[in-house]
């Protein structure tokens, strides 16, 4: 591989890393809006979920796909996919923890403030001090600091994207051609 072949396939693995991280957090952030316009039950946010991850598993093993033949003949090993995994969660965290913070800072701060307090008060397995913290959390409005709300959204995303990873990236390793 010539210098200028790596230049292209990493210009490549950007942009396409940045368009699935596009995708992925256009479509994280679906799940968000779903769960604010449908009522509050544990089904529903049982089939969010289920949506949350079908979208990003499809999405994230497509674009991988995508990136491991625009790559050619250079093929693409394990370690190369699985971190165009990550790149592209990278993008993903901060496309929805941008519009995450937007819908529960800015557009309803009321509404997801009141659904964390319902959400942590009627959890059976939290221990009362547990639940005490929590609460106290959400009266300090830490989650309303644009930072941590991004930063702790693109670490979870990267956490899940990695996992998830783990998987898609061994589906979509392809050999080199020989020449």
């Amino acid at each position: 591989m010539t210098l200028d072949d790596y230049k292209a396939i990493k210009a490549i693995r950007n942009k396409d890393a940045a368009t699935g991280g596009l995708f992925i957090g256009l479509a994280l952030f679906a799940t968000v809006i779903l769960n604010y316009i449908l009522p509050y039950t544990e089904t529903i946010v049982t089939i969010t979920g289920i949506v949350n991850f079908a979208a990003m598993s499809g999405l994230l093993y497509y674009f991988t796909m995508q990136y491991g033949k625009k790559r050619g003949d250079f093929g693409m090993d394990y370690s190369t996919a699985y971190g165009f995994t990550i790149l592209t969660m990278v993008f993903a965290g901060v496309i929805y923890g941008s519009l995450y913070f937007v819908q529960t800072s800015i557009v309803d701060p009321e509404f997801y403030t009141e659904l964390q307090k319902t959400m942590i008060t009627e959890n059976t397995t939290y221990t009362n001090e547990y639940k005490d913290l929590a609460l106290k959390t959400i009266s300090s409005g830490i989650m309303s600091n644009p930072a941590v709300v991004i930063v702790s959204t693109i670490l979870s995303t990267l956490l899940y994207g990695a996992l998830l990873g783990l998987v898609i990236a061994a589906l979509a390793k392809r050999p080199p051609k020989l020449q």
